[in-house]
């Protein structure tokens, strides 16, 4: 009696044992992916240029608005800490609808860049209350070299 005790406790830790085997397992290949992904991007870091955000950024707001709506584009660069640097550009548009600005906005978060609006400034014009004046900033951190 007491040995078919034994044998149920014993098949009920392995079952559980077993359980926690395949959860590890969903995590480490989870875990891979991601490495596989970081590993993927640091190498597009290395072969960017210096100024690749600000390029890529030109690119998406030429393609969505005209050159005369564009005030300035600044780049600029901080390191944070020891390891990392952000690298951003402040940009500043003027007279553009707030479709035209939802427009951009969705072309800059869904680029193949990583790249994100880290601060977004919006002022309606007097003159016409359907056009907007839009300070915006773009940034993007990578590890210091």
């Amino acid at each position: 009696f007491q040995c078919q005790w034994a044998k149920d406790g014993l098949r009920q830790k392995i079952a559980a044992k077993e359980r926690q085997l395949e959860k590890v397992q969903t995590l480490s290949a989870s875990y891979l992916d991601l490495k596989r992904q970081t590993e993927a991007l640091m190498a597009k870091e290395e072969g960017r240029t210096p100024n690749w955000l600000y390029t890529t950024l030109d690119g998406l707001v030429s393609k969505s608005l005209s050159r005369d709506k564009v005030s300035s584009m600044a780049p600029s660069s901080k390191t944070i800490g020891d390891q990392y640097v952000e690298d951003s550009v402040n940009v500043q548009l003027v007279g553009i609808t707030l479709a035209q600005t939802v427009a951009l906005l969705y072309e800059i978060e869904h680029s193949p860049s990583p790249i994100h609006v880290s601060r977004l400034q919006m002022k309606k014009r007097v003159t016409d209350p359907y056009q907007f004046d839009v300070n915006f900033s773009v940034s993007n951190v990578k590890t210091a070299s």
